[in-house]
């Protein structure tokens, strides 16, 4: 082959490899779009709808107008006072009376920019949980409730974390502190008023005789505690539970210190248990007019005054002129009679309304209207229980009366201080 020869079948070649390299490559898309179309076809369909391609947009989330919005102001713009309590459940009655005196201190102090935020516990921590978090979401600022210390230590750290106080009915002082305040009777404030006025009128040895239950455990260490702070002393201390054969076993022995040794004893116990209790102590010789008996608010119970062995014995509660009161009215609007424990749903309503009820929901923040400093205020509030002011351990504090078990009926014979320049108790 010449060299021009050559030179045109090398030509002839490199004109003709672009048709070989498309052609494989023809193939291989032709190939690979069958693969495609069978895997397609071997796909099962979810529905019988064609997939239509869009042009892609930018996602626009709506607003979350939760964390846009203030703590304590709902919605609306008012300012959200939250209420907690089993309104379902066992004690739905309790939960019901509770709320009821509650929209009464509402009638009385609340202005229109104050909003009641209800919500059921169910009457169980995990309940008080969700119903602290939905009350959140609806913007309370402040809570009140809930009914059972269990129920308040589960709903405490979910108000907690966005700074909102609890102001619960429990007298659970293991829950107090850190945003909770305890408006629960306290047996621990009536032991220490009790204590004063006795050894005022000079009764300074003292015992007590208790029942075996919370309660009466912390109003022994009360008695003990008070007795610290004067030329007091506690001669004895005796527990007890509820058979009969314990009872005449334990009062047998605690009498056993004899008459001459002391002169009150406190029983702090009520109803039909301290029924029970009573006579026992005056038939092994201790009782008027050598000893006197004690007592706590739960002596504030019309049924103790047929206990002739009660008669002359003092408790301190509060003004009870003023529950009666609150209990007609009470009765007037809802057709029945509350239980006792009701007014504590007045109370820590109260406390809320009274704080916010002359601001204005644009300033309620700046006000720290539900702040430490304004909750435990040194003047206190007024309530159904009369006078109470909240302390920074997050305990109360409340002005209470002296009451004798008379003949006649009860008796006050010291007044609840009306305020708290002399209540130094």
């Amino acid at each position: 082959m010449t060299a021009r020869q050559e030179r045109r079948s090398i030509e002839s070649g490199a004109a003709q490899q672009p048709s070989r390299a498309f052609k494989r490559t023809a193939f291989r898309l032709a190939s690979m779009l069958f693969i495609l179309l069978l895997a397609a076809c071997g796909s099962p369909r979810t529905d019988d709808t064609r997939t239509t391609i869009q042009p892609t947009q930018p996602t626009v989330e709506a607003p979350d107008t939760t964390a846009l919005r203030p703590v304590g102001l709902t919605d609306d713009g008012k300012i959200g006072i939250g209420f907690l309590a089993p309104l379902t459940g066992s004690e739905a009655a309790v939960g019901q009376a509770l709320l009821q005196a509650a929209q009464i201190a509402f009638l009385d102090n609340a202005g229109a920019d104050l909003a009641l935020l209800v919500e059921d516990t169910g009457g169980n921590p995990q309940g008080a949980a969700a119903a602290a978090q939905r009350l959140l979401d609806q913007g309370a600022g402040i809570v009140v409730g809930p009914l059972f210390s269990a129920s308040a230590r589960a709903a405490a750290p979910v108000l907690a974390a966005a700074g909102v106080p609890l102001l619960t009915f429990s007298n659970d002082r293991s829950i107090a502190g850190q945003g909770v305040y305890t408006l629960g009777f306290d047996p621990a404030s009536e032991v220490d008023r009790i204590v004063e006025f006795s050894s005022r009128q000079g009764l300074l040895r003292f015992a007590a005789f208790a029942p075996d239950t919370p309660y009466g455990r912390v109003a022994v260490v009360a008695l003990q505690q008070a007795a610290t702070r004067g030329p007091l002393s506690v001669e004895r201390v005796a527990y007890y539970d509820q058979t009969a054969r314990s009872l005449n076993e334990s009062a047998k022995a605690f009498a056993s210190i004899g008459p001459e040794s002391i002169d009150a004893v406190l029983l702090p116990d009520g109803g039909q248990r301290l029924l029970g209790v009573a006579p026992y102590l005056p038939y092994y010789d201790i009782a008027l007019p050598d000893v006197r008996f004690l007592g706590t608010a739960l002596w504030a119970d019309a049924s103790l005054l047929r206990e002739d062995t009660l008669k002359g014995g003092w408790f301190a509660a509060p003004d009870p002129a003023i529950w009666e009161d609150f209990n007609k009215r009470y009765t007037a609007l809802f057709g029945k009679q509350p239980p006792r424990v009701a007014s504590l749903g007045y109370d820590a309503a109260a406390v809320a309304t009274v704080l916010a009820r002359d601001l204005q929901p644009q300033a309620f923040q700046q006000a720290e209207a539900f702040g430490p400093a304004a909750l435990t205020q040194a003047q206190g509030f007024f309530g159904v229980n009369g006078i109470f002011r909240l302390r920074e351990d997050g305990s109360v504090e409340r002005g209470l009366a002296i009451i004798e078990v008379s003949p006649e009926g009860f008796q006050i014979i010291e007044a609840a201080p009306q305020s708290f320049q002399i209540a130094t108790f």
